[in-house]
């Protein structure tokens, strides 16, 4: 093993999942157009939230129970779908390149059922993207600002309040109102901020 293998190796054993992006994201994300992430505390809290200098977190429900992130600071890598390549071998779906184990340095043979591996799925070995990782803060939905906003990969022409707004909860909705937490209801979300820490994507196919 070469010293930049091994130095590989040691990162991925460090590294932790992010959480799972649609396709639309994972593009800003590896563009470095996303930096921010919002995603709904589960269960919510039915008695409210409240700062508190007693736990680890910073935040108790109006219970006193200390209300955790799911997705705690560190090193973490982008999950992305796979797909079998006509010579057998292992690609990256979003961009056809192939796939190259960060360990061994060789390309991938196709090793599972299906033709397609889903980003949940993806080996941590295949990770071509890291990240540092951090909690940004604990807030309901609808009072994220404008700067926040376009750190989430919302970009357009103007800085118009209302728009980035109406934007952003389009793409909300669209990924969370089936699950229970629309815009509309301002569930509270754990905001995490990341930056990229190393990437290693392939040429393409």
């Amino acid at each position: 093993m070469t010293a930049q293998q091994k130095t590989l190796s040691q990162l991925i054993e460090l590294a932790s999942p992010m959480p799972p992006f649609i396709l639309e994201l994972r593009q800003k994300i590896r563009a470095g157009k996303k930096t921010q992430t919002r995603r709904p505390l589960v269960p919510q809290p039915s008695s409210g939230v409240r700062k508190s200098p007693f736990v680890p977190s910073g935040f108790e429900d109006g219970h006193g129970r200390e209300l955790k992130p799911k997705y705690p600071g560190g090193i973490r890598y982008l999950r992305e779908p796979l797909i079998k390549g006509e010579n057998g071998f292992a690609y990256y779906r979003d961009d056809n390149s192939i796939a190259i184990n960060g360990i061994t340095g060789q390309y991938v043979k196709w090793r599972w059922k299906k033709d397609i591996l889903t980003q949940i799925f993806m080996p941590r070995e295949l990770a071509r993207f890291y990240f540092n990782w951090e909690v940004y803060r604990l807030q309901q939905i609808q009072a994220i600002s404008n700067e926040d906003i376009k750190a989430e990969g919302i970009a357009y022409a103007t800085d118009h309040g209302p728009l980035l707004h109406s934007m952003f909860k389009e793409l909300w909705d669209g990924i969370n109102a089936d699950r229970g937490f629309a815009f509309a209801d301002s569930p509270y979300v754990w905001a995490y901020k990341f930056s990229l820490y190393a990437s290693f994507a392939q040429g393409e196919k």
